[in-house]
């Protein structure tokens, strides 16, 4: 039901509320990219050919958030009926804070299955032989040692195919 609901957001919602680049980053835009997502950091959207649609993501969430909220509302709508109205008055306050703070979680998350999506089509172009679920983590390690080692941008695509294929 989860891997379901995945591939609804990947190709449906991330469409819609999405505006992409129609070219696929280089090979160094690729590593650099890798490597900040397997470090947990969000790599910058401007930079990597991606930008949000804020009033498309509160209308996709509000939708997401309907579904999920109208079916409790009806669960307990009787107890709810008969409540003081300062108690809905905190209610409404405690929703609104949840509503805010959930859409922040909802945006980061949809930047982070933006990146993913972005990553893992450049990755079947630039190393279509290498899986990216078994590799990812090696060429970020193998990107990291080029950095050190000052591999110029033109040498950097060789480098790493030569690593990856020697392991």
């Amino acid at each position: 039901m989860i891997e379901l609901f995945k591939k609804f957001v990947v190709n449906r919602i991330l469409p819609y509320v999405f505006i992409s680049s129609r070219h696929s980053f280089r090979f160094d835009e690729l590593l650099q990219a890798n490597q900040y997502h397997d470090d947990g950091l969000l790599i910058d959207p401007k930079r990597f050919g991606f930008r949000l649609k804020l009033g498309r993501a509160y209308i996709t969430y509000i939708i997401l958030l309907h579904v999920v909220i109208l079916p409790i509302l009806a669960i307990f709508h009787s107890a709810l009926v008969h409540l003081d109205c300062h108690v809905s008055i905190l209610l409404v306050m405690l929703f609104t804070w949840v509503f805010f703070a959930l859409f922040t979680i909802y945006k980061e998350w949809l930047y982070e299955l933006m990146a993913m999506v972005k990553i893992t089509n450049a990755w079947e172009l630039h190393l279509p032989l290498f899986d990216y679920i078994a590799h990812h983590e090696e060429v970020a390690d193998i990107y990291s040692k080029a950095i050190k080692l000052n591999i110029p941008k033109n040498d950097l695509e060789m480098f790493v195919l030569d690593n990856l294929s020697s392991k």
